[in-house]
């Protein structure tokens, strides 16, 4: 039954004609087939063009990629110089802080001596610190610790 239906055109009577006007024309069959290849040629070509910015955009990430290699191995290099720097300089300070080395170069380049005893002046300093809190009465208590911190903030204003 389905067979039949595909014999005749929906709604009517008429019988389909199974007449192919690309078979029996040479012309519009080569221009058909002239059609085919040109969708398969642009087929190609999008599939081409598609694989190569694919590729392209791989090339990219990859040069990307080496280029920060290449800047943080500069970086690392830079950053092992400073350290080396530090270390040389770390250690020529402590050649200069030799009390004997500096002891020389003060009596030869600067002409400096050991004062005489009547050079030599004393001055007496108390061992005794201690720190003054003042006694504010504003009408709270005495021992309490916020009164306490408020005397210490009012003494610095």
């Amino acid at each position: 039954m389905l067979a039949e239906k595909e014999k005749y055109y929906y709604g009517t009577a008429a019988p389909k004609i199974d007449y192919d006007v690309y078979e029996n024309n040479k012309v519009l069959k080569a221009k058909k087939r002239q059609k085919k290849n040109n969708k398969v040629k642009l087929k190609a070509v999008f599939c081409i063009l598609i694989f190569f910015l694919s590729f392209s955009q791989i090339i990219y990430m990859y040069a990307q990629i080496t280029e920060m290699d290449y800047k943080l191995n500069k970086d690392n290099k830079e950053l092992n110089e400073h350290k080396n720097e530090n270390v040389r300089l770390r250690l020529e300070i402590q050649k200069n802080l030799d009390l004997n080395r500096i002891r020389e170069i003060a009596q030869t380049r600067l002409d400096m001596q050991k004062p005489d005893k009547h050079q030599i002046i004393y001055v007496n300093v108390p061992k005794t610190d201690f720190t003054e809190i003042p006694e504010k009465n504003d009408g709270t208590s005495k021992g309490s610790l916020l009164s306490y911190v408020e005397s210490i903030f009012s003494s610095l204003d």
